[in-house]
């Protein structure tokens, strides 16, 4: 009948129309996907492929900092050492938009966002060196290859064995990260635990058993963020901390007023503290790391660490820490055999699984 044909016509058209808009999603779609295909080719290529050194032989390392100091004259100073040695100096800012608006949406620590630096870049470069806008390179003649450690992955300063509250206690303002899956792997835990580290969250997720925002006399603000994410990992990861060297603060993270003429960094943590920083630029012959005295310089004693190591340079460090980068663990500390001896009632000290003999010769 006439009616059958229309409805027949109408059926056919619905089909027509409906291939019609089923060939376009999937052309919008194909679309998008070579888009993000491109996209992707596109962000390796600027932040995946390998970096050429301009002359000259050696690892490729880049300074990679983020700048929060307005009108501050450290990122010049980082230029120029970079310069001399023919490393890349990196303002990551722009580079990390996209992790400050998420650690903004989600409350995050915004120290974070060194860790989501150091990945984004860490694919161009054989070594990436991690630099605190709070602080300067005092001595150009040192090159950052004289701390480079082919048998790790990442070199990081500590308190070493016998440093009391400070043993084994990290400080990232400075830190040399090796371009291996070890280690991105390590900065992916990290970065994963980001909204999860401050003490809000609870104090039993960190490392060992022991509350780190309880240590060091409860400044605990200080072992929060991506410190506190960073030991965690260690803590639960064996073979992410085999592959992590540790050594004195003074090698590459002179932390003031604990610094000594001649060391390669001066770190002075906290914007108050920005006029030492302008002291430092002003009296500092860079060529030597030799400072002048000025009052604000003049030598103190060291708050930071109990026992102060003077380990400046590599071989002086190693023979400090070999204990402890062997054998992954200090031996008790005296007042630690004190209490056990009072525990047991003995005069033996009970041994520390995979404890060494403790820390090399000081220099």
């Amino acid at each position: 009948s006439k009616t059958r044909w229309v409805l027949l016509g109408l059926l056919a058209i619905w089909l027509v129309v409906q291939s019609a808009l089923f060939l376009r999603s999937v052309e919008r779609a194909a679309t998008e996907a070579e888009n993000q295909r491109r996209a992707a080719v596109e962000e390796v290529h600027l932040h995946g492929s390998p970096r050429k050194k301009k002359h000259g032989h050696g690892p490729r390392i880049a300074i990679l900092s983020l700048s929060n100091l307005a009108k501050y004259e450290g990122p010049r100073n980082a230029k120029v050492y970079a310069q001399k040695w023919d490393y890349d100096y990196i303002e990551a800012a722009s580079a990390v938009q996209s992790a400050t608006s998420a650690l903004r949406r989600w409350d995050g620590d915004m120290l974070f966002l060194k860790v989501f630096a150091i990945m984004r870049f860490l694919p161009r470069y054989d070594w990436v060196f991690w630099h605190d806008s709070d602080a300067v390179f005092l001595n150009h003649s040192r090159p950052l290859t004289e701390f480079v450690d082919e048998h790790y992955d990442m070199v990081l300063t500590a308190g070493a064995c016998g440093s009391g509250k400070w043993e084994r206690m990290l400080n990232t303002g400075h830190m040399l990260v090796r371009n291996s899956p070890t280690a991105l792997t390590t900065l992916r835990s990290v970065w994963s635990l980001w909204n999860h580290t401050h003490c809000k969250y609870g104090e039993d997720q960190y490392v060992g058993g022991q509350t780190l925002c309880k240590v060091v006399d409860g400044r605990a603000k200080y072992y929060q963020g991506e410190l506190g994410a960073l030991m965690s990992v260690l803590g639960h990861c064996e073979p992410c901390d085999k592959k992590i060297k540790y050594t004195g603060f003074r090698t590459f993270n002179s932390m003031y007023p604990c610094q000594g003429p001649g060391d390669l960094v001066v770190h002075v943590p906290g914007i108050k503290d920005r006029d030492i920083l302008d002291i430092f630029m002003d009296s500092t012959d860079f060529e030597t790391g030799i400072y002048e005295h000025a009052p604000e310089l003049s030598p103190k004693k060291c708050p930071v660490i109990e026992r102060e190591h003077e380990c400046t340079d590599r071989m002086s460090c190693d023979r400090l820490y070999h204990g402890l980068n062997t054998h992954r663990k200090c031996p008790p500390s005296t007042a630690t055999v004190r209490a056990r001896r009072g525990q047991n009632g003995t005069g033996a000290v009970p041994r520390v699984p995979g404890a060494g003999p403790g820390p090399g010769p000081g220099p």
